[in-house]
């Protein structure tokens, strides 16, 4: 670039000071302010900013500073200027307009010098484009969620506070927390890619139903809606449309999808607001979700105190599980199972937890841990511990033909690596696949297409499969083809759920069904089941025997295998070796 004509020429500054400023990388105008202290025409500029702006020299020096910089900048230049009349030297970011394109973001140095009576400005410019798409991918990062691109928790609650501040009288916060009923089962069974489609595709949907409503995603997979409303109607709207997406069928890949979804909610009015503030309020809407989770209902729960100490209190138990678990204080008890023949051929694993004055029922902790996604955690506790205390029977009953019991949820069958798993433990604990007998439930059969394919890997290494519980769920024909179960657990509520009377139960004609029936609470059925699974050559398991006439009545049926309190209580380990010791090696002595 010729510098003949150059401002630095015209005030005979130094050369080196002219060279600096023609080869300098970023882009640098010289302008003078007028005597208002506003810019004039740029005077001088080096080629990096024509480069920049895609102007050239003659064109950029037609221009003033105010044509450079972006009108949406222009609010801001007075603040600029003011501060430069004020002999402070500047340094702010700014937006310039090149010839084409998009506005390129800078960061501007400027510094007001005295030439004579006129007084110019340097402006130093420096491309700030690569640094601008650096801190909006951490933006980006910390305020989004990757796999959905909706806001996250953290973002919600800042704007639930900027909501918070600007209500107006009358209106109060509207806070809606939302779950997708066992959403971690959806990713098991048919990945994450599925599962985080399945959630984006419920995101966009109240987006765009409830459109003034500020929605996110939470890291634990949950949904925050927030919107200020004026009426109690309009609050009812909403919660109605939010309730109708999260319960309405949606296509995957595999087919169809049956959602049901949980709703947490808490309006807050102003009042509330001022004394409680915006988080209160959101962890109000949380608390109110995880009362609803917990009901499994679809009505929507509203929070209360009475719900926060509900749900505090399981968050407490939940805590306590999981350092229960990581500790090693939940204890196994194996409950026996004997043949038709008196035979003890079988032991079921069965997890208990201790405390002070008891235990805690699974029921209550293993749902928990299954709504939580720690059941898998849950399930391999159970198999190292009862194969390890397994293998110690097995060395002292050699030869003996004993099977181990273990149940396993649905979850951990759609866990990638459970068959690995399952095998390493096994081969650590030096227990034979043959010994072991895996218990599901007949909700396997939910998702067979990928239940299916580990049952049969498991049945190919030697282990057996049992239906627990058979009879209520999913029981039919093509189920039991589909599995091919090894056993058929029928379940104890239709041999003792409601025992009823003998003299309120008529006999059928068939004499020789004796003893007296009326001791099984649904005897047609559970003949039926064991004659269905003859017909397939199942073998069938009884539980919940509590009586003698139970026993015996089953047994005219056909049944293969008992179990219940009338055979034997669950017990530690220890026990059970002690009291079933006698009589398994009388059997290896008469087998």
């Amino acid at each position: 670039m010729a510098t003949t004509s150059s401002w630095f020429d015209r005030h005979a500054c130094d050369a080196r000071l002219a060279h600096l400023f023609h080869e300098a990388q970023d882009a640098i105008y010289i302008y003078p302010l007028d005597e208002h202290g506003y810019p004039g025409k740029v005077e001088d500029v080096n080629e990096t900013a024509c480069q920049k702006l895609g102007y050239t020299r003659e064109e950029l020096l037609q221009c003033t500073m105010l044509d450079i910089v972006d009108k949406s900048m222009h609010r801001r230049v007075e603040e600029w200027y003011a501060a430069l009349r004020g002999g402070q030297a500047v340094t702010f970011e700014s937006l310039h307009q090149p010839k084409s394109g998009p506005p390129i973001p800078f960061e501007v140095s400027m510094r007001a010098v005295e030439f004579g009576a006129l007084r110019y400005v340097m402006s130093i410019c420096r491309d700030i484009t690569e640094r601008k798409c650096y801190e909006r991918r951490l933006y980006v990062q910390a305020n989004f969620e990757a796999n959905t691109g909706f806001p996250n928790e953290c973002w919600i609650r800042r704007h639930a506070d900027r909501l918070a501040s600007s209500l107006k009288e009358g209106e109060m916060l509207l806070l809606i927390a939302a779950s997708i009923e066992n959403y971690y089962v959806i990713s098991d069974s048919y990945g994450s890619e599925i599962a985080q489609r399945v959630m984006f595709k419920t995101l966009r949907r109240i987006q765009l139903e409830v459109p003034n409503a500020w929605i996110g995603q939470t890291d634990r997979d949950e949904m925050l809606m927030v919107l200020p409303v004026c009426e109690q109607h309009l609050s009812a709207q909403s919660l109605h449309t939010v309730r109708n997406i999260l319960n309405r069928a949606m296509v995957a890949d595999h087919g169809l999808l049956r959602l049901r979804g949980h709703l947490g909610v808490h309006e807050a009015t102003r009042k509330w607001l001022k004394e409680n503030g915006s988080a209160e309020a959101v962890e109000a809407a949380f608390i109110a979700l995880h009362a609803a989770e917990k009901a499994n209902t679809l009505e929507e729960h509203y929070y209360t105190p009475q719900i926060a100490d509900a749900v505090r209190d399981r968050q407490r138990l939940y805590s306590e599980f999981l350092d229960a678990l990581e500790h090693e204080k939940l204890k196994l008890v194996y409950q026996p199972l004997f043949a038709a023949d008196n035979r003890l051929f079988g032991a079921e694993a069965l997890l208990r937890w201790p405390i002070a004055d008891g235990f805690i029922p699974p029921d209550v902790f293993i749902p928990m841990a299954e709504q939580t996604g720690t059941i898998h955690l849950v399930g391999e506790y159970v198999l190292r511990h009862a194969c390890a205390e397994f293998s110690a029977w097995l060395k002292r009953w050699p030869g003996y033909d004993f099977k181990l019991m273990v149940n396993m949820s649905v979850h951990e069958l759609g866990r990638d690596g459970v068959v690995e798993r399952m095998v390493d433990i096994l081969r650590r604990t030096d227990v034979s696949p043959e010994c072991l007998k895996v218990e599901v439930t007949e909700t396997v059969m939910l998702d067979r297409w990928r239940h299916l394919p580990v049952l049969s890997r498991l049945k190919d290494l030697g282990m057996h499969i049992a239906i627990d519980d058979f009879g209520t769920g999913y029981s039919s024909l093509q189920y039991l083809q589909d599995i091919a179960p090894h056993v058929v657990k029928i379940d104890k509520s239709f041999i003792s759920g409601s025992a009823r009377s003998p003299s309120t139960h008529k006999l059928p004609s068939d004499s020789s069904i004796l003893p007296d029936p009326a001791q099984v609470s649904n005897p047609q059925i559970v003949a039926s089941l064991i004659q269905l699974a003859k017909c397939l050559h199942i073998q069938t398991v009884a539980e919940g025997v509590e009586t003698e006439q139970q026993l015996e009545w089953l047994k005219q049926q056909g049944c293969d295998g008992f179990q219940g309190y009338l055979l034997g209580r669950p017990v530690e380990a220890s026990t059970f070796f002690r009291v079933h010791a006698a009589a398994a090696l009388d059997d290896l002595a008469l087998g």
